[in-house]
């Protein structure tokens, strides 16, 4: 049974206890620390380390007695830094011995280990041989609460030798103890048998010793009683002899003083009658005073209730009025914010109109001067290379024209709340590689490529293919827009818990600033990214497509790192 870790988990487990309740240092504690800082201050200024080395010893020993562990430890080191300034080797060791033990207490086991070693160094320094075996038998205890089973035996078995060198018998047991447990934890059991037969044959001859020493001392504390007894029997004659003399005096002074005691009395009653008859009085005339002041006292409460009732009606009335007129400046203010109310509704309604007449009004435009891009670009081979390029960025501008003028219409149906969304099974590989291929000319244009390695197999998620397909390619069109130059864009899916997955598209663009994000799916709200802008319409669009689907959508960005786009959506249960 290894009783020193039993000892050791009680006392931390009564350390823990100890803080749990430990109060604030009382006042007296915190007067006296405040004059030991004040005469550290003092000895700095003059250069006297000395004396701040002593003063730094006695404050920590005070912040250990309160258990204020760190504040122990740092005016120890304190003490030590101090010290070494007037090289007072003395003075550094036994700092760094309070240091180990203070740390065994606050269970710093490695700091405490380091410490001792240190004071044993100075100690072997100074050949301070009971001081170097008092470090090694705590730096072995230390070693073996570590589970340093072999240092400790190290130190132990030097520790031994000093202490058979000075023949001190309670020491050689405490390092025979430390080898009997360390052999034992590394196995040795040879060694921990005899050791352990050494510990119990030192320690049989130190009870003994202890015995006859208590025997000796009953022996003589015995024969001091009984020498003291006798003397006591010839004081207690002598007391006897002088009591019956004092008796017999006594009882004549008994007699010749009970008629006086008699006398006495009788003047005793006389005045107690006299007092009880002053009493009475005083007591009829306080209570008349009391009456009176009572009286008093009740007619000036009732004076001050009716003036306090006369202050709090007034008070109550002007509140009244007060409350009065506010309630009719907010019926008035009611009235304004109604009128507002319905002059926004009816300034919204006319640009939604609006929005969607101009919208209109440019898809035939825009649609012829698509079908011309279209037939220019069959006759491109009997063209000029200067107005095939031309044609080019024609196509190019008409295909992004129509875009916008479909995400306006589609963000004044979102507006009006008309969305038709159709759930069905829809594979995410499909869809993510479907959007990759109608993109692959735009990232062409820029060497972008896609990455779809991150697509787990069997992704199925529930909702509108058309919706799902424009939220997606909103946000891949940004992503392209955004990302530089021979970069790659990241497309995939992962499992958010068990009823719902995420489709991601990273890009490794310039990132959205923190104040963007705050407006990134509102409508109308432009984003600028250097020298690009967007329109505020697709990303507000997309985030209406997944929550019509029952789904979210979130970004992730960070200046100068890219930016990750999820749209979760509720998996397809087959």
């Amino acid at each position: 049974m290894n009783y020193r870790k039993a000892v050791l988990v009680c006392v931390a487990f009564l350390h823990t206890a100890y803080l749990c309740l430990a109060q604030e240092l009382s006042e007296e504690t915190q007067s006296q620390l405040t004059h030991y800082e004040q005469a550290l201050k003092v000895a700095q200024d003059e250069g006297k380390y000395d004396n701040a080395a002593g003063i730094c010893g006695k404050v920590a020993y005070i912040y250990w007695d309160n258990r204020k562990y760190a504040e122990a430890i740092s005016y120890f080191e304190k003490s030590i830094e101090y010290n070494e300034k007037v090289n007072n080797r003395n003075g550094v060791k036994s700092a760094y011995y309070n240091l180990g033990l203070l740390r065994i207490d606050n269970e710093q086991y490695e700091q405490a280990l380091n410490d001792f070693n240190r004071g044993i160094d100075i100690a072997k320094e100074l050949n301070q041989k009971n001081h170097v075996l008092s470090g090694l038998i705590n730096a072995a205890s230390v070693s073996q609460s570590l589970g340093q089973n072999q240092e400790a035996i190290n130190l132990a078995l030097e520790a031994l030798d000093i202490a058979k060198e000075m023949e001190n018998l309670n020491l050689t047991k405490r390092c025979y103890g430390i080898l009997y447990e360390s052999y034992q934890s590394v196995g040795n059991s040879e060694k921990s048998i005899e050791f352990f037969d050494l510990y119990s044959t030192v320690d049989r001859f130190l009870r003994d010793e202890q015995e006859k020493k208590v025997k000796a001392e009953s022996e003589r504390q015995v024969a001091v009683i009984a020498g003291q007894k006798a003397l006591t029997d010839q004081e207690l004659q002598s007391s006897n002899q002088k009591l019956q003399v004092a008796k017999d005096s006594l009882q004549r002074a008994r007699e010749i003083t009970e008629r006086q005691r008699l006398q006495l009395k009788l003047n005793e009653v006389t005045l107690r009658e006299q007092e009880a008859q002053l009493e009475n009085e005083r007591l009829i005339r306080n209570g008349l005073i009391i009456i009176t002041s009572l009286t008093l006292l009740f007619l000036v409460i009732l004076y001050l209730q009716y003036r306090q009732k006369r202050k709090k009606n007034i008070l109550l009335s002007q509140q009244n009025d007060q409350i009065t007129r506010q309630k009719e400046e907010i019926q008035k203010q009611g009235k304004n914010l109604s009128i507002k109310n319905e002059e926004l509704s009816a300034v919204n309604k006319e640009k939604n109109l609006m929005m969607s007449m101009v919208a209109h009004d440019l898809k035939k435009p825009i649609n012829d001067l698509t079908s011309l891009s279209e037939i220019l670009e069959q006759y491109k081979d009997k063209l000029p290379e200067d107005f095939n390029h031309l044609v080019s960025v024609l196509k190019k501008s008409s295909s992004g024209y129509r875009e916008m003028v479909h995400k306006i219409l589609d963000a004044g149906a979102i507006e009006s709340r008309k969305l038709n969304v159709v759930q069905e099974k829809l594979n995410v590989r499909e869809v993510l590689e479907d959007n990759a291929q109608s993109q692959s000319l735009t990232a062409g244009e820029k060497s972008i490529s896609f990455d779809l390695g991150n697509i787990p197999d069997n992704s199925f998620v529930k909702g509108d293919r058309i919706y799902l397909t424009q939220a997606i390619e909103n946000v891949l069109y940004n992503a392209v827009k955004y990302s530089p130059n021979g970069s790659v864009i990241e497309l995939g899916a992962v499992a958010s818990n068990g009823e719902s997955l995420e489709i991601f598209v990273k890009d490794h663009g310039p990132g959205i600033t923190k104040e963007d994000q705050k407006y990134l799916f509102e409508t109308f709200k432009p984003l600028k990214n250097g020298d690009m802008e967007s329109t505020g319409l697709g990303l507000c669009i997309s985030k209406k497509y997944i929550e019509a689907m029952s789904g979210a959508i979130r970004c992730e960005s960070s200046e100068g790192e890219g930016t990750t786009f999820f749209m979760e959506l509720p998996k397809w249960e087959s």
